[in-house]
Parts: structure tokens; sequence; C-alpha cells
């Protein structure tokens, strides 16, 4: 009968199993970068294709894509062709009172940082009647907080006709004549869309791509709503967080529109 040869497993020396861990950590700190880098690309990419196809769009009249990160101008992107005395340069937009730019939803694409005291966004622009859809990109850990608010005046005293904010971390949507409660806690330190449709029948509010309330017979007077602030309503303090991209449009965008306007840049 043929012996059994057993054969000794050969244990690793220190030397050997430092060296095998100083090459795992040197492959790690190449590869996660590089993972990195081309997530980061790959967001990049479909942020520049979704922003393509919007501009596309000749019912967007406002929009603030961020992407200057250096300036106190954000200019308006938008082209509608439907008015011939549009001119997208009356919609751009000025920062003010220290607002700083950083790095926005991904290291590439620039956001502006509020401060919660005095920073916020003002444009001279007269919301679109008898329908709109306002869309704006956000990140705060602050429970209440000012995000959006249209008014006749740019002065602070002057009463907010709508206003989108933040009341105990769930978005608020108000207007003259109502307003609607989120259920999604957003003062999370995450990055959320929300979006806002009047139509004069029907006043709808969608947190990331998904709509949370609405309700029929609200309306409001566009017409006294020449002012738009960002980062400032008159019913919550001074947002403090990151905004970037701001959306307006002279029509209601649809449920799938704005789902589809959400996961372009998030799946």
């Amino acid at each position: 009968m043929q012996a059994l040869s057993i054969h000794k497993v050969r244990k690793l020396t220190f030397i050997e199993v430092t060296f095998t861990a100083a090459i795992l950590c040197i492959v790690t700190i190449i590869i996660i970068p590089f993972l990195n880098r081309t997530e980061q690309k790959g967001m990049m990419a479909a942020w520049k294709s979704t922003r393509s196809e919007v501009l596309l769009d000749r019912s967007l009249v406002t929009y603030y894509d961020f992407s200057a990160g250096r300036d106190i101008i954000l200019k308006n992107s938008a082209f509608s062709s439907k008015d011939i005395d549009y001119d997208a340069m009356d919609y751009d937009a000025r920062i003010v009172a220290g607002a700083d730019w950083v790095k926005g939803r991904w290291k590439t694409k620039p956001a502006l940082s509020f401060n919660g005291e005095t920073s916020h966004v003002v444009a001279n622009i007269t919301l679109p009647a008898p329908a709109n859809t306002i869309i704006i990109w956000f990140k705060t850990v602050e429970l209440n907080s000012g995000l959006f608010s249209a008014k006749k005046t740019r002065h602070f005293a002057s009463a907010s006709f709508r206003a989108i904010s933040l009341n105990k971390g769930y978005l608020l949507s108000s207007i003259q004549h109502g307003s609607l409660n989120s259920t999604i806690f957003c003062a999370d330190d995450k990055w959320h869309m929300v979006a806002v449709t009047l139509d004069g029948k029907k006043h709808t509010l969608s947190v990331d791509g998904q709509k949370v309330a609405e309700v029929s017979g609200q309306f409001d007077k566009l017409e006294e709503q020449k002012k738009v602030l960002l980062g400032y309503t008159n019913n919550a303090p001074f947002f403090k967080g990151m905004m970037d991209e701001f959306f307006l449009y002279d029509r209601v965008l649809s449920e799938e529109e704005i789902t589809k306007l959400y996961k372009s840049v998030t799946r």
C-alpha cells in the first residue's frame, strides 16, 4: 500500500506578509482615485448631455447652471424664441453678500455656498403666467431655511408672494392662496431636487423626482412677482448650505419630465 505523502504548508514570513500588504495598499491607492475620477467624468458627461437637452426646450425661460464657478453673476443660459422681446441677459442674476463658490454635486461641478446670515442671489424676473415650473438643487443640514422667493421688490421686508423653504427639515411651497408640505426629510446633508408647478388650477410639489403633494384651486398674481431671490424668504432664516442649478419654465412640466430630469444625473 502506497504511503500517502503529506505536504506541509509553508507559513509566510513577516517580511512576505508586510510586502504583500504594501503592494495591496499601493494598488488601492492607485485604483481608487482612478475609479473616482472615472465616476466623476461619467457624472459630468451625463450632466452635460442633460443640459444640452434642457436648453433645446423653448419653454425654459431662466436656467442658471452654476458652471462658471468664479463670477458674481449667474448667467442665464436659457434661450426662448417665444417672445421677440426676450433677452436672456435680462434674467442674469447677481450673487450678493458672501455666497462662495465651492465644489458641488461632484468635484468638477461648481455650486454656491450660502452662509445663512446675509448671502443670497437676486434677479429681475417676472414669473411667467399662467403656468410655470421652478426647479432647484440644494444641500443643507439646517431645519429651517429659505430657498426661493418671488417679490414685487427686492427689499427683504416686502412680502414674498411665492416661497420655497425648509420647515423643520421638510420642504414647504407657499403661494398667496395656500401652501404644500413635503413628506421627505431634506435637511440631511444630501443633494435634493425640489420642483414646484403652478398653472392656476393645480399647485404641485415634487422632491427628488417624486410628486409628494398636490392641491387644486390655488392661484397666484404672477404679474406682481418681478424680483426673484435665491437663499431668502420671509418665512424662514437665510439659506445655509449649497445650491446648484435653477430652472424656470413657462409651462407645467409633467411628472414624467421631472422624474427624468432628476434621474438623468443620479442613476
